[in-house]
């Protein structure tokens, strides 16, 4: 007498496998969806800052340091519409750079360096330190969000 055995050795039924690789799918598209969104986002966030060249010199007293920002290429750049934030990396210390109207000239555009310093705003102390680590933000005064930071400037 014969022995019939059921066998029972699909690990998933065929329409479970279909409902896994339609799952899977759009859990992937999502993934990618958000990754090309964040990084269009991240394009954008700038708000058509300009291309700039950010350098910080120790000059041996604080009237005569200074920072220079180099235009390189972009939208022309009016000051006015700006503030500027200089912290030093190693503590707390920060300089806020808030009515830059006075800076000549106000509108530069590619090829333009602009020179910030003691002479240029009344009453600004810049003490930077020769090697030193500092962080340049700017911020945009109108939209209140910053539009550009550069985290290791060596003043020089």
């Amino acid at each position: 007498m014969k022995i019939f055995r059921r066998r029972d050795e699909e690990a998933v039924s065929p329409v479970i496998a279909i409902i896994l690789m339609v799952a899977i799918t759009v859990v992937l598209a999502s993934v990618l969806y958000v990754w090309v969104m964040n990084l269009a986002d991240t394009e954008g966030e700038a708000g058509g800052f300009p291309s700039i060249e950010v350098k910080i010199y120790d000059l041996g007293t604080s009237a005569q340091d200074k920072v220079t920002i180099k235009h390189i290429q972009g939208d022309p750049l009016t000051w006015g519409d700006y503030k500027i934030i200089i912290k030093n990396n190693t503590n707390d210390d920060s300089i806020s750079l808030n009515n830059l109207n006075p800076i000549t000239p106000n509108q530069v555009t590619s090829g333009d360096t602009t020179t910030i310093n003691s002479t240029v705003l009344s009453g600004l102390t810049l003490n930077f330190q020769k090697s030193k680590a500092y962080t340049l933000e700017i911020y945009d005064l109108q939209e209140n969000k910053r539009v550009f930071q550069d985290e290791n400037i060596i003043c020089k």
